[in-house]
């Protein structure tokens, strides 16, 4: 689901959450990342989606139980397109942030499966917005201490 200043809301066809980093100990991550989403809007005849990208650093925290909380600060953009696979023109940029909270399960030892919720907020000089979405994902380790 989407939330905006253009048409106040959309549902979000696919989002997505990509991460590459380093675990510095047991309770810490630093990560590059890129999140954004993809919404079915009405836009006027010309546009019909919504595509939100975000390019970024960010830091994870774990906690007990396999539970992480994860926060990204980003460089944003916004396009408008007539498809959601897609990029479209460009619209504007600006400044975005993800917050998440994962709960993940050990498969084996180099591979982790999880499920959490994300919110990002992009924020540009004429739009906000607003998107919320569940993120399944996999984590593949290289290296992993025992």
């Amino acid at each position: 689901t989407e939330y905006n200043s253009i048409n106040e809301s959309g549902f979000t066809y696919a989002a997505k959450n990509h991460a590459i980093g380093w675990g510095f100990n047991d309770k810490y991550a630093v990560y590059f990342s890129e999140f954004g989403a993809s919404t079915k809007i009405d836009l006027g005849e010309e546009y019909q989606f919504l595509n939100l990208d975000a390019y970024g650093l960010g830091l994870a925290y774990n906690l007990e139980n396999n539970i992480s909380f994860h926060a990204s600060g980003a460089y944003g953009t916004v396009h408008f397109s007539d498809s959601w696979n897609k990029q479209g023109n460009l619209i504007e940029d600006g400044y975005a942030i993800a917050l998440g909270l994962d709960k993940k399960w050990g498969l084996t030892k180099r591979i982790d499966l999880g499920v959490g919720p994300l919110i990002s907020y992009f924020k540009t000089e004429n739009y906000t917005f607003t998107n919320f979405s569940v993120n399944f994902w996999l984590d593949i380790f290289l290296f992993k201490q025992q």
